[in-house]
Parts: C-alpha cells; sequence; structure tokens
C-alpha cells in the first residue's frame, strides 16, 4: 500500500464529494462500503445505495451552506501491504468561505488486483454524524 496512491484516490474522491458527483465517488469506493461512527454503522451494499447514500449526505449538508472542505491534516498509515488509513482533520466551509463545523475521520484503503479503493469510513466523534439514510 503506498501513500501517494492512497492519498491521490482521497483527493479525487473529496472533490467529487464536493462537486456531487456521485459516479465518482462510486468509482473511488467497493462496495460493500461502510460509514461508523459513535451512534452506529451504515453499510451500502452495492454501488446504487452508496450513491444514494452519499446523494442523501451532501443534501442534508446543503440545507447547512456546505460549499467545500477545508482539509487540515492528512496523516496516511501503512497497516499491511494491500491496506492503509487515512486520517483527515477538516472543516466543512460555507459560501462566505466560513468554517461552520469541525470533524474528523478515518478513511480505510485497500489494494487489489484491479486497483485501490476506499472500503469505509470511521468518524471519530458523534458530533460529525450527518444524515446518510432517510
Amino acid at each position: 500500500m503506498e501513500e501517494q496512491g492512497a492519498m491521490a484516490l482521497y483527493k479525487r474522491y473529496i472533490r467529487a464529494f464536493e462537486e456531487k458527483d456521485y459516479e465518482v465517488i462510486a468509482d473511488a469506493c467497493r462496495t460493500p462500503f461502510f460509514v461508523s461512527s459513535p451512534v452506529g454503522t451504515t453499510v451500502f451494499e452495492d454501488r446504487a445505495a452508496l450513491i444514494d447514500g452519499f446523494a442523501h449526505l451532501r443534501g442534508s449538508l446543503d440545507e447547512n451552506g456546505y460549499v467545500r472542505s477545508r482539509l487540515n491534516t492528512l496523516a496516511f498509515s501503512k497497516v499491511a501491504t494491500t491496506t492503509g488509513t487515512l486520517f483527515v482533520d477538516f472543516e466543512r466551509m460555507n459560501a462566505a468561505d466560513d468554517a461552520y463545523f469541525h470533524g474528523q475521520a478515518l478513511y480505510l484503503f485497500q489494494q487489489h488486483q484491479t486497483g485501490l479503493d476506499i472500503t469505509g469510513i470511521v468518524v471519530l466523534d458523534d458530533a460529525t454524524v450527518s444524515t446518510w439514510t432517510d
């Protein structure tokens, strides 16, 4: 697991998240895909469910004025030959470019024969939790 590949994939993912490009997000993530936090875990079994989950999340963030994420810290850790994590400390920014929320998450990456995927997100505090489903 190489840091450069994981960082490049994450940056494509976060750009797609900001731009609401759910197809690119689905290309970056392998299903089943999980999001876990102190308040529970959601598993998206297939591509359609993953796209719906991210669309629902972005819709809930739009209601709060979200425009982009400011990435304060990106810290990669190689866990094994095929597995790595990326700690992300971030702020959600509004249209005035003011930070209105601070959060942290851990992304899990896995390398396989056909490429590299994000397989899950662990939200590190209960304040970061947003709505992924109805």
